[in-house]
C-alpha cells in the first residue's frame, strides 16, 4: 500500500518530468537556424525534382530557399541565401514545384544527419496544378512581382526580374487562389504604387484585375481584349498598350481608395513612358 508521502513524491516526479518536457520543447522551438529540411510523402517524393524551391515565411518576411537532395527519396536541404537565422519551430513554408505548388506547412525543430539544427517541413501529397504566366515587354525594363495566396495568408512572395531581357517567365500560380501584381519600371525596392493587378483573390473581381476565372468554370479565363470580354482556357498573348495599362491602374486605384485623380493617370503615363515601356504582353497557360 502506498503511503501519503510516496504519493506526494510521485506527483512531484510527474510535475518535474512535465516541466522538463515543456522546457525542452520551448528550447527547441527557440533554436536559431538558417537551414531548411523538406520531406515528402510517397509517391510525390519520387516524382518531384531533386532541386526545388521552398518559400519560407518567418513573421512578416517571405524568402525563397533553394533545397536539393542527393539521395533518392531522401530529404531536400538548403539554407537561406542571406544567412539570416530564425526560430526552427516558428516558421511556415510552401513549395514551388515544376508543374505545381503546395499549401503551407509549419516547421518543427530537427537535427539533420550532420547534427545541425534545421527547420523541418513535412509535405503530404497535395500538389495542385498551376498556371504559368509569361511577361514580355518591348524594352529591357525592371520588372518585379508580388504574390499572395489565399491558403497561405502570411506568405508574401516578392521577386525582381533584372532588366537583362524583354521576356520574363517562371511565375507559376494557382488560379483561382493567388493574387499576382506586377511592378513595372520601378527602381525603388518598395515602391509606393501597389502595381498592376493581374490576378485577384477577390472572387467578385471588384478590384478590376486583368484576368479572372469564370465563376461557373474556374478553368476558363475571362479578360478584355479590344474592348470586348473573352473567355479562353489559355491566353496565347494579350498585348496591353501603355494607355491600356494606365487605364487598368486607374480602375484598380479607384477600387483601393477611390482615387480617380487625372494627375495620377498622367503620372503613370509619364513614368511608364520614361522607363521605355510602350507595350506589355501577358501569356497564360
Amino acid at each position: 500500500m502506498l503511503t501519503r508521502p510516496s504519493l506526494a513524491m510521485g506527483k512531484i516526479r510527474l510535475w518535474s518530468t512535465a516541466i522538463l518536457i515543456i522546457i525542452r520543447v520551448v528550447a527547441a522551438q527557440a533554436q536559431p537556424t538558417n537551414k531548411v529540411m523538406v520531406v515528402m510523402d510517397k509517391p510525390c517524393s519520387s516524382s518531384t525534382p531533386d532541386s526545388i524551391i521552398a518559400v519560407l515565411t518567418v513573421g512578416n518576411e517571405t524568402v525563397r530557399v533553394p533545397v536539393v537532395r542527393t539521395i533518392v527519396d531522401g530529404p531536400w536541404e538548403g539554407e537561406r541565401l542571406d544567412r539570416k537565422t530564425f526560430s526552427a519551430g516558428r516558421a511556415s513554408a510552401s513549395l514551388r514545384l515544376k508543374d505545381g505548388r503546395t499549401d503551407c506547412e509549419r516547421s518543427v525543430p530537427w537535427e539533420n544527419a550532420k547534427n545541425e539544427d534545421v527547420a523541418k517541413f513535412t509535405f503530404h501529397c497535395d500538389q495542385q496544378a498551376v498556371r504559368g504566366v509569361e511577361i514580355q515587354t518591348d524594352g529591357p525594363i525592371k520588372v518585379s512581382y508580388q504574390r499572395k495566396s489565399a491558403n497561405c495568408p502570411k506568405e508574401r512572395e516578392h521577386e525582381v526580374f533584372r532588366a537583362a531581357s524583354r521576356s520574363y517567365s517562371g511565375i507559376a500560380l494557382w488560379v483561382p487562389g493567388e493574387e499576382l501584381r506586377l511592378r513595372l519600371g520601378w527602381d525603388e525596392p518598395d515602391p509606393p504604387d501597389p502595381g498592376l493587378l493581374v490576378f485577384s483573390l477577390d472572387p467578385e473581381h471588384r478590384d478590376s484585375p486583368v484576368f479572372w476565372s469564370d465563376p461557373r468554370d474556374s478553368g476558363l479565363l475571362v479578360f478584355n481584349s479590344g474592348g470586348r470580354p473573352r473567355k479562353e482556357k489559355t491566353v496565347d498573348a494579350l498585348p496591353l498598350e501603355r494607355e491600356d495599362i494606365v487605364d487598368a491602374l486607374a480602375k484598380q486605384r479607384d477600387a483601393i481608395n477611390g482615387d480617380t485623380s487625372p494627375n495620377a493617370r498622367k503620372n503613370d503615363n509619364e513614368r511608364l513612358k520614361g522607363v521605355g515601356l510602350n507595350r506589355l504582353t501577358l501569356t497564360v497557360k
